[in-house]
């Protein structure tokens, strides 16, 4: 076993297989040892598990003894200490814990790095589960010894976040993982689609970030780590709506919101924002999407599929851009440009593909106690849907027989090869080789969703309990058991449920007694001021929040 140690965060790299009554990133504020939400013995208003029931979860990759480490997470208004379970992983440096089989495959085209490398890239779940995670694009063949790639990225480096060790890492396919175990729902997402987005000490605005008009500065700052599998390379997303999404966030509001006088309930200065939660969440409705937008409405899709309903009111949707809508095809390639408060923002067309995922946390008693609903846009998404195979022909694009409803968006660019958009960031149509076809799949291909903006819209937290730790489903909905803490306070659930955490807080102010915020703009933390403009005092604009470009990686291709 080997100790790491990079900022503030602990990491325990581990080549083998120990034994633990349950690991899971469990943090504290509580000055003597005792963990936040694991009551004492003699403490009534604990809520306990039903009588006869037993929590308990089997460790895979983590090694005895383990305990709780201190990490220190700063903010602009001082650091905040967290008492966390060690990160359990190995980022190329270990092969993963022996019997370890994952979910997700990744499947090397010739020449790419080996399957034995991409398996080093690996975390120890809240469930005591080795699963993949992120890794570079490029790296060292563990069986070679010689430079190689994968072939796709995952987004940002979960390691740069400053709640990487609050959150536990972030496992791919963990709550796919408990849909099969604990719900008997088979979901099954590949490894490519899951990506990660990191946005530290961001300045938080009220509401949701208004499309060039005024914004209000909340006063305080939050810092986000996410995790959603949003492949656009295939169409699993036409008529599925169910998708990992991972949301962590913690924010230093409390003082912000609780001014002298305030009257605002949980809003003590130390009583702040903080959320790590992992779920299916629902993007849409299932057998059907949003699309061929050429008209201010979208149309609603018919699309064979599976899924579950969102939960009643939920503001979610996937809007996916058909074949015909060609009004993007006469406006520049996205280009990277610095935006006003010198953030990464972006000119040119926007063809985005745009999900809204909707997650919610309830708990027993039937109470939505956690919502994120972000908005998640792919701005050069590798696939259409074709809607009008007279401009394009419908073909079999996997092999299996089958003529497919969607294109790869660079057939549509084949077949009108010099219009703007289609002349990729260069400035012209890139050069392949072999059947035109499969040139989609290759390297060169500028349409391949590795421009991405996310906007993290409203996160509200109404957790009324005294409680910050709970077993969900895959749903997120509460079971019958708590989580049971061992003697170090590291907390676990049954086998096929999901341990969450939200903090017993309220953090937002919709009723006529608040005292802090402009009255006309009461309501959940929003969005940020990251590419505001004119100082930061009007809106970003609608996709131009937070902007990401991986497309520097030239050996990145579809499926991605």
């Amino acid at each position: 076993m080997r100790i790491m140690r990079h900022a503030a965060v602990v990491l325990l790299v581990v080549g083998g297989c120990g034994q633990s009554s349950g690991p899971d990133p469990r943090a504290t504020d509580s000055p003597t040892g005792t963990p936040d939400g694991a009551a004492p013995a003699d403490a009534p208003d604990q809520a306990m598990p039903d009588a006869g029931l037993t929590a308990t979860a089997v460790a895979t990759c983590t090694p005895a003894g383990i305990a709780l480490v201190e990490v220190s997470i700063p903010f602009p208004s001082g650091a905040r200490t967290k008492k966390v379970r060690p990160v359990i992983d190995s980022f190329g440096t270990a092969d993963p814990p022996p019997g370890t089989e994952f979910d997700d495959i990744y499947l090397p085209q010739s020449g790419e790095c080996s399957v034995a490398t991409h398996d080093r890239y690996w975390v120890c779940g809240r469930d005591g589960r080795a699963y993949h995670t992120w890794h570079p694009v490029t790296t060292t063949d563990a069986l070679t010894g010689t430079p190689c790639s994968f072939g796709h990225e995952h987004g940002d480096d979960p390691r740069t976040s400053r709640l990487y060790a609050f959150a536990g890492g972030v496992p791919f396919g963990i709550a796919n993982h408990a849909a099969f175990v604990g719900g008997d729902h088979e979901r099954e997402e590949d490894n490519v689609g899951h990506k990660i987005t990191v946005q530290n000490d961001f300045e938080v605005v009220l509401g949701n970030p208004p499309d060039g008009l005024p914004i209000a500065i909340a006063g305080f700052h939050c810092h986000w780590l996410s995790q959603l599998h949003q492949g656009t390379h295939s169409p699993d997303a036409f008529g599925h709506n169910e998708h990992e999404y991972q949301n962590n966030l913690m924010c230093d509001d409390g003082a912000a919101r609780h001014p002298a006088g305030g009257a605002e309930t949980h809003a003590g200065a130390d009583n702040h924002t903080e959320t790590s939660v992992q779920v299916l969440a629902t993007i849409g409705r299932p057998n059907q999407f949003e699309g061929c937008d050429n008209a201010e409405t979208p149309n609603v899709i018919a699309y064979p599929g599976e899924g579950r309903a969102p939960s009643s009111g939920a503001g979610t949707n996937r809007e996916i851009k058909c074949a015909a809508d060609q009004g993007w095809v006469y406006q520049s390639f996205p280009k990277a440009i610095t935006g006003d408060t010198g953030e990464v923002d972006f000119i040119g067309a926007n063809i985005a593909e745009l999900w809204k995922p909707w997650l919610d946390i309830v708990d027993r008693s039937g109470a939505t106690i956690f919502v994120a609903s972000g908005y998640y846009a792919v701005v050069n998404p590798g696939r259409l849907y074709n809607d009008k195979p007279s401009l394009v022909p419908k073909r079999d694009l996997n092999g299996d027989g089958v003529v497919d409803d969607y294109i790869p968006t660079l057939d549509v660019c084949l077949a009108q090869p010099t219009l703007p958009m289609c002349l990729g960031p260069a400035g012209w149509m890139p050069r392949f080789s072999g059947p035109a076809s499969d040139w989609w799949k290759q390297r060169g291909n500028p349409w391949n969703g590795t421009i991405r903006v996310v906007e993290p819209k409203s996160v509200a937290v109404n957790n009324l309990n005294t409680r910050e730790w709970f077993c969900t489903d895959y749903r997120g909905v509460e079971g019958a058991l708590d989580p049971v803490f061992d003697a170090s306070g590291i907390a676990s659930c049954p086998d096929g449920m999901l341990l969450q955490r939200i903090a017993p807080t309220v953090n937002h102010w919709l009723d006529d007694h608040a005292t802090w915020g402009p009255a006309h703009l009461a309501g959940h933390p929003g969005g940020s001021s990251v590419n505001a403009h004119n100082g930061k005092t009007v809106g970003c604009g609608f996709l131009h929040e937070w902007v990401r470009f991986y497309d520097d990686e030239p050996s990145v291709h579809l499926p991605n």
